[in-house]
């Protein structure tokens, strides 16, 4: 005695192994407040590089503000930890007058954040003098 698998049920298992293998990234949204000594901080790269996985970056409004898009193109930033860097210098130029922000928080950067699942408001209070960075990480 043979069986016989309908066609369309044989379709069904065929195509389970369609599509894309690549995981979906973990991602959480990440919005945010620059300031610098006590003033919003224009123009302004945020960028926030995870321990696994493709970074995140924004250019800060004239109020200060970011909203993080993935390199991937998706809003947000990978879920765990990061190391941020913020900088004027746009170009890449490495000019003192183009930079604005004191190097430990670009080049030699001491700021950190952790990303959750969902929404998350990370704020940088920056100060120009300052030798311990400044963070406030809200739900």
């Amino acid at each position: 005695m043979t069986t016989r698998i309908p066609m369309w049920i044989f379709s069904l298992l065929l195509c389970a192994g369609c599509g894309s293998s690549e995981k979906p990234l973990d991602l959480g949204e990440v919005k945010g407040t620059v300031t610098l000594d006590g003033q919003p901080l224009a123009k302004a790269r945020v960028s926030f590089n995870p321990e696994k996985g493709p970074s995140s970056a924004a250019i800060t409004d004239e109020t200060g503000k970011y909203v993080l898009i993935n390199k991937t193109g998706k809003p947000g930033a990978m879920v765990g930890n990061h190391k941020v860097e913020i900088s004027t210098d746009l170009d890449g130029t490495n000019l003192p007058k183009n930079e604005k922000v004191p190097p430990q928080y670009n080049r030699a950067t001491t700021l950190t954040a952790t990303i959750v699942k969902g929404p998350n408001t990370v704020d940088f209070d920056l100060t120009s003098k300052a030798t311990v960075p400044g963070r406030r990480n809200r739900p």
